[in-house]
Formats: structure tokens, sequence, C-alpha cells
């Protein structure tokens, strides 16, 4: 009976943290630059799929941030804008897309230091709620005590 409750706990706990993992991925990232993919060349490889590099919102719709408005309004090259400060923070675009950190973003710049992702804290919930899902059935199992069988 408690090897049920055990294995069902581990398998319920494991779907939700393969489903809370697969949302974020899908929602968090998109798979391509799909705005304008030939701008995306001027991207460092690694921020390449991120719409909020020029966008103020992930999905790559709605207004562009700074750096997105500088790179508009100087011909979309970022060389013409390495040397500018487009969110004011006190580090060049360049240094930033280097950094691989926004540079339309003041609140993400190199100097900052970043703490956990949103994907360790879905790993860490996910086993959270696994070992809670195990634990309590053993527990209330030890509180009932023995069961007498007639």
């Amino acid at each position: 009976m408690v090897r049920t409750y055990a294995l069902t706990a581990l398998m319920v706990g494991l779907i939700l943290w393969i489903s809370m993992s697969m949302n974020l991925w899908i929602s968090g990232v998109p798979s391509s630059v799909s705005g304008r993919p030939f701008y995306a060349k001027e991207v460092p490889q690694q921020l390449k799929n991120y719409c909020t590099v020029c966008h103020t919102q992930s999905s790559g719709k709605g207004p562009l941030n700074s750096f997105g408005y500088d790179f508009a309004t100087h011909g979309h090259s970022i060389d013409t804008i390495a040397s500018m400060d487009s969110d004011g923070d006190g580090v060049t675009n360049s240094e930033e897309l280097e950094a691989g950190t926004f540079p339309g973003d003041p609140n993400s710049n190199p100097h900052i230091q970043r703490s956990g992702s949103n994907r360790e804290l879905i790993i860490l919930s996910g086993i959270s709620i696994t070992v809670i899902l195990i634990a309590v059935p053993l527990i209330l199992k030890k509180r009932r005590g023995p069961t007498i069988s007639s």
C-alpha cells in the first residue's frame, strides 16, 4: 500500500515538473526570431532568440525598447550604436551584447549580479512537490498505526 502511494506520488510529481518545465521552455524562449530575421544576424548568438534585445515584450510584439529604437533610427546597424548606452545604465551597448545582457534594459547589465533563473526555480519546485507527495502518505500511514486484520 505504501509502495503504491509512493509510486503514485512520484509519478504525479514527475508529471507536474515536466509540464511546468515544458511550459517555461515553450513560453520563455522562442525557437527563432520571427519579427525580422535579417536583423538577428546583427545580434550575438547567445541573444538571438530573445526578442527583448530590441522589444519591450518577450513576444517581440509591442513597442521597441531604447536599444531597439536606437537600432532602428541608426540604420539597423549595431556597429553604429555600439559605443552608445541606449538604456543609460553606464555600460555601452557593445559591452552588454558581448556579456549577454540586454542593452535596452537598465536592470540587465554585466555589473548586476544575477540570481537564480526561472528554470532553477521550476526544478526546485518540482523536487519539492515530489518530496511532499511522497512524504505525506508515508507520514499519514505511520500515524494511523498498524492495521489489524481479522
